[in-house]
C-alpha cells in the first residue's frame, strides 16, 4: 500500500489518527459509487436503482460536505486521488470498492448488500479489506429487492443515517466494532 500511494504521490495515512482533512472544518469528500456507467459494462445486478435521487438526497442531507458521484470512468490517477481524498465512500458491493486501497486510515466505507442474493451468503471481502486497511466498514442492507433482481434498492433515509453516524463518530484507531441500530427495520418475507 505504501508503494502504491508513493507511486501516485498520495499522502500515506496509515497511522492511528484520522486524516487531517476530516479535522480541519473544511468540506469533507463523500463519494457515491455509480456502477451504471463503468467502462466495459458492469454486472447490472449491482447497480443502485434511484442512484441520482440518492445522490440528491445525500447532497441535501449533508450540506456541509462535498458529495460527488464516482463513475469508474475516471483514469487510474484520478480514481486514486478521489479515494485518497475521501472521508466517506458509499456504494454497492463490487469491484469499484477495491479502490479502497487508496484510502487513508480512518476512512469510512458504507457498502450496500442484499438481504438475500441467489441463496448465497454475502461476501465479507470489503469488510476484511477494511480491517486490513484500517478503514471503518458499515453495511446498509437492501431489504426490498428479491433474489436475482437487477439493481440494489436501498432506503435513502437509512443511507443518510448511516452516513451521518459515520461522519460524526470519532476515529480512535479502532476498527470493526461499530454497531448502528435502525428502528422499524423489518426484512421482507
Amino acid at each position: 500500500r505504501l508503494l502504491l500511494h508513493q507511486a501516485f504521490g498520495l499522502p500515506q495515512q496509515d497511522g492511528l489518527e484520522r486524516p487531517a482533512r476530516a479535522q480541519t472544518g473544511s468540506k469533507r469528500l463523500v463519494l457515491l459509487v455509480n456502477r451504471r456507467g463503468c467502462a466495459g459494462g458492469c454486472n447490472p445486478t449491482r447497480n443502485v436503482r434511484g442512484l441520482h435521487a440518492l445522490l440528491d438526497a445525500l447532497k441535501s442531507a449533508l450540506p456541509g460536505e462535498m458529495v460527488l458521484e464516482f463513475t469508474g470512468n475516471e483514469n487510474m490517477a484520478e480514481q486514486a486521488r478521489l479515494f485518497n481524498a475521501a472521508t466517506l465512500i458509499i456504494g454497492p458491493h463490487g469491484a469499484a470498492l477495491s479502490n479502497a486501497i487508496w484510502c487513508g486510515a480512518g476512512t469510512d466505507l458504507i457498502e450496500f448488500h442484499r438481504l438475500r442474493y441467489r441463496n448465497e451468503p454475502n461476501s465479507p471481502l470489503y469488510a476484511l479489506y477494511s480491517r486490513l486497511l484500517m478503514l471503518r466498514h458499515w453495511v446498509v442492507i437492501d431489504t426490498k429487492s428479491k433474489p436475482k433482481q437487477h439493481g440494489y434498492q436501498v432506503d435513502p433515509g437509512v443511507v443518510i443515517a448511516t452516513a451521518r453516524a459515520a461522519l460524526a463518530s470519532p476515529y480512535d484507531g479502532q476498527v470493526g466494532n461499530l454497531t448502528v441500530e435502525y428502528p422499524n427495520w423489518i426484512p421482507f418475507d
